[in-house]
């Protein structure tokens, strides 16, 4: 019906689903925003009806109570209605309740105090209390009337009611003092869209729901032809000056400087530290001058953790990579230093990120200079010996030891002296009791986030060959994928269907293929033991394949069989 403009029919077949289907909140959405966006023949705009989308929107909350997306869609309505109004009252000078009067409220509540507004959001303002008696645990669901409110004018007072709302019922509670750093720090000059990318658009552009979509569609254009500049068009908000971030950061850092005094918990004060961490990371607030106000409110942020003896590993970490991120790289190790030698001797990620800016403390280029290389192999051998001192604190059966061992297995291959890395015996049994710990192990943290473990091990088995072959030229890099084909192989089964092993075998087999390529046809010899060599790693890939626990797609193993004939057939031709 959407796709032939059928828009009569539509509203019966909305009407026949929802007897069908009463709780399936995203119908009662579609089909009020059906009734308000109303369509006449010829797919002209025929202006809708506000009142059939209420009572739809009030039908299926008594159904739905608990829906918070038909709450916020009933809520995003009204202000529709009201910026409708305002428009016809500025520019047609109508009356604008002659035709469309406001309809009961699902409750018996009173409309707000006496002298409240209609343009000022009165209506709304009921549907966001009844919203918040009948879900009255959630910060997040307020969270989403703020940002409903940010994109339509004139909200204020809609918005501190909320706020205010937010603080009484959640005073002790660090998302609700986010949420009004957040208010202070967007509001009467910031607005944003977060909310448009999770609303999702009909295929024929329809609108669906009351939420902003990517343009103001024509019953809501009365407003941008000319309205009086009290009445702000959200298509049209002001542009922020230079004056007026620097104001607003410093309000969001006074609302964390007192929500930090009030809830004295690791929790608050990792949530002021990443908020105002992700504000300088922003592309509005990323200025020299907003730098010059937040930074030396979180180094009085740290201090005042510090004080108050709240700390946490995540919070320390947190606070060690800004240090690094400002040019303090020794005291952030400091920091860690003085954490993992007291009551966090056993927290790995402490220990890492100490063996990492070990590692980066000297900001070694990636040039091949003879002193560049030198000062890189120092100080990855500070970093192992940092690793090694946490894997004696940290039991082997611990979930973090494997991080360990990756670490301490990439700091030795640049300790490693090169030609040495396919031999180096601590290397090898390293490299196989991770594969041997992965297996057992479906993901692991690292800072970049959870990984696969058979992509891991997919990524590690590249590296040592690259490295080797880098380092020693092919005989190296034999020497290692040998050793992964015919000794760790059983080990390589759980990861088998990782498209990262799949490409390790890739680049194996090519490097082989390669050899025996160009070995001159004086050198038979050389020229069978590569092609021996090639067949038994094809026979060893594809038994892997076969064998894998994880199930490996048919048409992998098939494609492999084909590489198998197909280069057999030419090498020995």
């Amino acid at each position: 019906a959407k796709r032939s403009k059928s828009y009569q029919q539509l509203g019966t077949i909305y009407a026949e689903a929802l007897q069908i289907l009463p709780k399936t909140a995203a119908l009662w959405i579609e089909a009020a925003s059906h009734e308000f966006f109303g369509y006449g023949e010829d797919d002209n705009y025929s202006g809708g009806s506000v009142h059939a989308a209420r009572v739809l929107l009030q039908r299926g909350l008594r159904l739905n109570p608990n829906s918070e997306d038909l709450w916020i869609q009933y809520f995003a309505l009204e202000w529709h209605f009201i910026q409708k109004m305002r428009g016809r009252k500025e520019i047609l000078k109508l009356d604008a309740f002659e035709n469309d009067q406001p309809t009961q409220m699902l409750s018996e509540d009173p409309m707000p105090a006496e002298g409240a507004d209609f343009f000022q959001g009165s209506i709304p303002a009921v549907i966001y209390n009844n919203a918040i008696k009948t879900i009255p645990n959630s910060v997040s669901f307020r969270l989403k009337f703020l940002e409903v409110c940010k994109d339509f004018p004139n909200t204020t007072l809609v918005e501190e009611n909320i706020l205010t709302s937010v603080e009484r019922d959640f005073g002790d509670n660090p998302d609700a003092w986010i949420v009004k750093a957040t208010f202070a720090l967007s509001r009467p000059d910031l607005h944003t869209k977060s909310m448009d990318e999770s609303f999702d658009i009909a295929p024929d552009d329809t609108p669906v729901g009351f939420l902003p979509v990517e343009e103001i569609k024509e019953n809501e254009s009365e407003l941008d032809k000319d309205t009086s500049s009290d009445h702000e068009s959200p298509k049209k908000k002001r542009k922020l000056t230079t004056n007026t971030k620097n104001s607003a950061v410093k309000r969001a850092c006074a609302v964390l400087e007192e929500a930090t005094s009030k809830i004295v918990t690791v929790d608050m004060f990792f949530k002021s530290f990443e908020f105002l961490q992700d504000l300088l990371n922003s592309v509005v607030y990323n200025t020299k001058r907003n730098r010059l106000i937040v930074v030396p409110f979180l180094e009085r942020l740290m201090a005042k953790a510090d004080s108050s003896d709240v700390q946490s590993p995540r919070f320390l970490c947190l606070t060690a990579r800004f240090l690094s991120e400002i040019g303090r790289i020794e005291d952030a190790i400091q920091l860690l230093s003085n954490a993992t030698s007291g009551t966090h001797a056993k927290e790995p990620e402490l220990w890492l990120l100490l063996a990492d800016l070990t590692f980066r403390r000297r900001n070694a280029s990636l040039d091949n200079s003879e002193s560049t290389l030198k000062q890189k192999s120092e100080d990855a051998y500070n970093a192992s010996l940092i690793v090694r001192k946490a894997m004696l604190s940290i039991p082997m059966h611990d979930s973090s030891y494997v991080e360990l061992q990756v670490a301490l297995f990439e700091y030795l291959l640049v300790v490693v002296p090169p030609c040495e890395v396919s031999s180096n015996k601590e290397l090898i049994d390293l490299f196989g009791s991770i594969l041997l710990l992965c297996s057992q192990r479906k993901t692991a943290a690292f800072d970049s986030g959870q990984i696969e473990m058979a992509d891991l091990v997919g990524e590690l088995c590249l590296k040592y060959t690259q490295v080797a072959l880098l380092s020693g030229g092919i005989s190296a890099a034999r020497n290692i994928y040998d050793m992964i084909f015919f000794r760790f192989l059983p080990n390589l089964q759980f990861a088998a269907s990782s498209n990262k092993v799949i490409h390790f075998f890739q680049v194996s087999l090519q490097i082989e293929k390669t050899a025996a390529g160009t070995s001159r046809k004086g050198e038979m010899e050389r020229r069978v033991i590569s092609i021996t060599r090639l067949r038994r790693m094809y026979d060893a890939i594809l038994t892997c394949l076969k064998q894998s626990a994880a199930g490996v797609d048919a048409s992998i193993v098939y494609r492999f069989q084909q590489l198998q004939r197909e280069d057999m057939g030419h090498f020995a031709s």
